[in-house]
């Protein structure tokens, strides 16, 4: 019997899956070392999200270990699928909805778009449960060729993720697109924003659509195993990027807050533009007592300091007689 197919596809898969863990383990304990004072529904939101990827690379491992080590050479045991199979479908299913969801209600907070939420709420919910119901199957047959018999659920399944993903980032950039600013680093936080969208959102269908065509063209295969461990790393990936973001981006929330302070000062005066282009008109008034203003001449508006054609020395004069007129009038500095 060739194990290429059986055992070397979830062999790959364990390998990607091991690395990428590794980045999920990494951020995992940069988001709770940096971000102490989030709520506790966010943080219990990660935590759970992480333990539930953790079980199914958990699974992953052990799918491996009980064809490759344990039951090595036993031809019946290869030709049947056993309880980690059964795992690693259900806590994918579980960690997905659980991403989706977080975005979801991202979107809804910016947009407060209830019909499109509850429209996203119902492919995350088909997605979870024709995942789950995936699980189920294969616990109740799981030969190898009984897999037909999960067909109808796995193509859901991944029809139904993939959707959800693709309309979820398509909404985000939408709307992060109509959020226009003069503004250069308001500008720039916001294509990244739309940057990281498109490359999460993106890989998490991508593979998706990878699981639906592996098994359609061939259910009897292990292909699509291979893409189903990589899947739930790429959700928890997807969460954790967009929670750790606000670090990355402080300077830039800073400069956004700027932003809006100058925003708010513009509208109260019609001498500021926000096109980037900053016009302050300046009055001064200088008032002088009798006796300052008989003993210095009157000032000579034909004098400009900027002109090249003027004597530096009747400048340098000029702005002595000036500061010490202010000096001594009514509002003096040394009084």
């Amino acid at each position: 019997m060739a194990f290429d197919d059986r055992l070397g596809t979830i062999l790959l898969g364990t390998w990607v899956c091991s690395m990428l863990y590794a980045e999920v383990l990494r951020y995992t304990w940069f988001y709770f070392k940096n971000f102490p004072r989030d709520s506790f529904l966010l943080k219990a939101l990660v935590a759970a999200t992480v333990l539930s990827d953790t079980a199914s690379l958990a699974a992953d491992c052990a799918d491996v270990y009980l064809n490759s080590v344990t039951h090595w050479g036993d031809q019946a045991f290869i030709l049947n699928q056993y309880w980690p199979v059964t795992l690693y479908l259900s806590t994918t299913g579980i960690t997905a909805a659980l991403v989706q969801s977080f975005l979801t209600v991202r979107y809804y907070s910016l947009t407060h778009n209830w019909i499109f939420a509850l429209v996203t709420f119902v492919f995350i919910a088909c997605a979870l449960a024709s995942c789950e119901a995936t699980a189920i199957t294969l616990a109740m047959h799981p030969a190898y060729n009984d897999r037909f018999k999960s067909r109808i659920y796995v193509i859901v399944w991944s029809s139904t993720t993939a959707v959800a993903d693709i309309v979820i980032s398509a909404a985000l950039i939408m709307q992060l697109r109509s959020m226009r600013s003069s503004f250069a680093s308001t500008e720039s936080a916001i294509k990244r924003l739309i940057r990281q969208t498109i490359q999460t959102g993106t890989a998490s269908s991508a593979i998706a659509i990878c699981i639906l065509v592996s098994f359609v063209v061939n259910n009897a295969s292990n292909i699509e195993s291979m893409f189903v461990f990589i899947l739930g790393r790429i959700y928890v990936l997807t969460l954790l990027l967009n929670v750790n973001m606000r670090t990355s981006a402080h300077k830039d929330v800073i400069a956004m807050s700027t932003d809006s302070e100058n925003r708010r000062h513009a509208r109260g005066n019609p001498a500021v533009s926000l096109d980037g282009i900053q016009i302050h008109r300046t009055i001064v008034r200088m008032e002088e007592d009798d006796d300052s203003a008989k003993a210095k001449p009157p000032y000579d508006s034909s004098v400009f300091p900027l002109n090249p054609q003027h004597d530096s020395n009747s400048n340098t004069d000029h702005h002595l007689a000036t500061l010490e007129s202010i000096r001594k009038g009514p509002h003096s500095l040394d009084s």
